[in-house]
């Protein structure tokens, strides 16, 4: 059975840090910025803390839409769903949660330069326009009138750009 963990890291970045806690029962915030290697380093110790309950975390990377999180998938064949989403979220609160909330507010979101283009060059093609200034999944929906069009843009620009991943999710 391979299922999708979706939405670690949250879905929007914010400005700031003060004021963070750990989610109950979890690891608390890691001082200072939170880096890429520093939520690497979570999900390596959340992937130990699955592997040791017989759960396998496959991690396709960081995603390509806004760089909060990393898109993870787990694999657990032996396994009802029930007993891996117990696992999953004892090891998630316990080695992730914190990590990965800290991260979104200490970095900005960031579309891939390259999905971006794509996606500039796919509402382009429909007429839409877009400024240049654009970086992230919310600057887009700031300027893009038709979310339709742009869903579209940015799901059928990222399978053409990275068919290896088993989800992309715009907002």
């Amino acid at each position: 059975m391979a299922l999708l963990l979706g939405g670690l890291a949250g879905c929007s970045s914010q400005a700031g840090g003060a004021g963070r806690s750990a989610p109950a029962g979890g690891e608390a915030r890691p001082t200072g910025k939170v880096t890429d290697a520093v939520y690497e380093a979570a999900v390596d110790r959340f992937a130990e803390c699955l592997a040791a309950e017989g759960i396998e975390l496959v991690n396709e990377g960081w995603d390509p839409v806004d760089h909060e999180k990393m898109v993870l998938r787990y694999s657990a064949p032996a396994k009802s769903a029930n007993e891996v989403g117990k696992v999953t979220t004892k090891c998630r609160t316990a080695h992730l949660d914190a990590v990965a909330a800290a991260y979104t507010e200490d970095n900005a979101s960031l579309m891939a330069p390259d999905l971006m283009t794509a996606v500039r060059d796919c509402l382009a093609e429909k007429g839409i326009g877009l400024s240049g200034r654009e970086r992230n999944p919310q600057d887009l929906l700031r300027a893009v009138p038709g979310e339709d069009e742009l869903r579209t843009c940015v799901h059928a620009s990222a399978a053409r750009l990275y068919p290896e991943l088993s989800t992309v999710a715009f907002p």
